[in-house]
């Protein structure tokens, strides 16, 4: 149940995906506080400045009854409803600004759930994509969803996300140019002084060749 990391390097930001699998519905509280004690201490160890996912199998439900209050954490197409595990979710990916990316597309049931029951007759989602909340405008909702028809050999189907990240275009600033008025030369006054700068400037005591 170790939370593992792995860091892909890009450009101009590198990428960390952090790959879960939280503890079943036998384990209990402690556990499940264990596992994200471990997990929080692995996103604490990712740079600032790379753009992170947290993936994995949750055990845990997010429904549409959350969307109002955990409006920014998840979006309104998941699960019927919350359980307490789904909460402790939700609660760890506001603590660090994550947004679970498939429950935002409006897709047909069995592009939502993840799960099949052995027998079949219990679908549900407990498996999640998080992203940056930072980056929820380069989540294509259209192609972040589960996959029914893969051909994976589990009771989970796959789960995909498709992020198309818009990055702002920096300029570079080049040396700052140092603009003269020579309009102020056509005054004699401001010439002489000039003239006189200059041949104190350019001398060869001032140059120290003498």
């Amino acid at each position: 149940m170790e939370p593992k990391r792995e860091r892909k390097s890009a450009s101009p930001f590198n990428i960390t995906i952090i790959q879960a699998y939280a503890p079943t519905s036998t384990y209990d509280d402690e556990a499940v506080e264990e596992f994200y004690d471990q997990l929080q201490e692995v996103v604490n160890k990712v740079p600032k400045k790379d753009i992170l996912v947290v993936q994995g199998d949750w055990n845990a439900k997010v429904g549409s009854d959350s969307y109002q209050t955990w409006k920014g954490t998840c979006g309104k197409y998941s699960n019927l409803s919350t359980n307490e595990r789904g909460r402790r979710l939700l609660e760890f990916a506001k603590y660090n600004n994550l947004l679970l990316a498939n429950t935002l597309g409006c897709h047909k049931k069995s592009r939502i759930t993840t799960w099949h029951s052995p027998n079949g007759e219990h679908h549900n989602q407990i498996d999640y994509i998080m992203v940056q909340q930072r980056f929820k405008t380069s989540i294509h909702t259209a192609k972040t969803r589960s996959f029914p028809g893969a051909d994976i050999g589990s009771d989970h189907d796959l789960v995909m996300t498709t992020l198309k990240v818009h990055l702002k275009k920096v300029t570079k600033q080049g040396p700052t140019r140092i603009k003269f008025d020579l309009d102020k030369l056509k005054d004699p006054q401001v010439a002489a002084i000039f003239e006189a700068r200059r041949r104190t400037l350019c001398s060869p005591q001032h140059l120290g060749l003498q």
